[in-house]
């Protein structure tokens, strides 16, 4: 096994957002695009220490396109760290037998026996279905999918709800993951000693339909604070931030990151980490074509970070750090992401794709040690 990602180049302390962004690592390939569309992929690390990352494969980023030929899910794994990858095992598998629901958008986590959980929204060509779960020891071998159960909220409508990124896992053992639909905007809970397949939708972020939003990233701090971060569609300088203190009863506006980000932005994921003895909160943001990422330049990834301790509502002064270069082709879905982030080695793993067209795309990896 190899010691440890490739390093690279990296920022010795938190930059001002108005100094240049040094390119963090180049992405490395995980899975080809061979003429078909991959995406979303999210990852998960296994109790060996095995890398495993999941991704959706079909015929377009859109349902509309990717209905036509369906779509599946697939795993890859590596017990190097990211330098080689596996061959692909389908976890949730209907390209080959014409069924009609498919998988699109992807939740994945740990469970506290170490357990990888997947969420899968389903798709049935023209809504979304409730979603299904699955689990994994060690990435390869998968429980079969099961419908899940949904508690909690009487204005969940199955045809659009769509879970989406990481799954947190709390010291109760716990685990919460973002889930929205339409104007709804959850923090979905999965309590393994009450049931391993429901999902209960009480902790409700936010419901509106002006602005609107759609992808979350969740970030508990304690069993009972959490970070939320939004996309707002079809914002221009805006990556809404919101907290709770009551374990998802109620839910505080906490103002906008203070990134200069524009249209082209989507928060992906967001953790805490340990730096000189200061809890930090840093943020995976997406930048999806160069003409609306004018602070980047190029797509590629984000990683901004802010000392806990130090967030104010609407102050909360986030500063960008790294930057994870793609090539900036003229497409224009790049950069959705997951991570794993390795407090004794320091270092933050990520997964992204990379769009070449309306119907390719490739999964690439990187590393960052973001403490030095």
């Amino acid at each position: 096994m190899a010691n440890g990602p490739r390093k690279s180049a990296v920022i010795d302390d938190f930059q001002s957002i108005d100094n240049p962004v040094k390119d963090a690592v180049v992405l490395r390939e995980v899975a080809a695009s061979a003429g078909e569309y991959k995406a979303f992929p999210i990852m998960a690390k296994t109790r060996s220490g095995r890398l495993v990352v999941m991704y959706w494969r079909g015929n377009g980023h859109s349902p509309a396109i990717a209905k036509d030929n369906l779509g599946q899910i697939d795993a890859v794994h590596s017990d190097d760290n990211g330098e080689t990858w596996s061959n692909p095992v389908a976890v949730y598998g209907n390209i080959s037998n014409g069924d009609p629901y498919f998988a699109y958008y992807l939740a994945c986590g740990n469970d506290r026996r170490g357990n990888i959980v997947l969420v899968i929204g389903i798709f049935n060509g023209t809504n979304y279905v409730l979603p299904h779960i699955t689990r994994s020891v060690d990435g390869v071998g998968w429980s079969s999918p099961i419908k899940m159960t949904i508690t909690g909220s009487s204005d969940v409508h199955a045809a659009t709800l769509i879970p989406f990124g990481s799954i947190e896992l709390l010291p109760s053992g716990k685990m919460i993951l973002p889930v929205y639909q339409t104007t709804f905007n959850w923090a979905g809970l999965i309590d393994d000693n009450l049931s391993e397949t429901t999902l209960d939708l009480t902790s409700l972020i936010v419901n509106s339909s002006s602005p609107a939003y759609s992808e979350c990233a969740l970030c508990p701090i304690t069993e009972r604070v959490w970070w939320a971060f939004l996309r707002q569609d079809g914002a221009t300088n805006a990556i809404p931030a919101y907290r709770t203190v009551d374990a998802g009863q109620t839910w505080i506006s906490m103002g906008s990151t203070g990134l200069p980000v524009g249209g082209g932005y989507l928060v992906q994921a967001a953790f805490h980490f340990v730096m000189a003895g200061e809890t930090h909160l840093g943020l995976l943001i997406g930048a999806r074509k160069s003409e609306s990422a004018p602070i980047t330049s190029s797509p590629g990834i984000m990683l901004a970070a802010s000392p806990l301790a130090k967030m104010r509502p609407n102050n909360l002064a986030f500063r960008r750090i790294h930057f994870w270069r793609m090539a900036d082709d003229g497409a224009v879905r790049d950069a959705y992401a997951g991570y794993v982030f390795d407090q004794v080695s320091n270092y933050l793993m990520i997964i992204t794709h990379e769009e070449l067209d309306d119907f390719s795309s490739r999964i690439l990896f990187g590393s960052v040690d973001i403490r030095k």
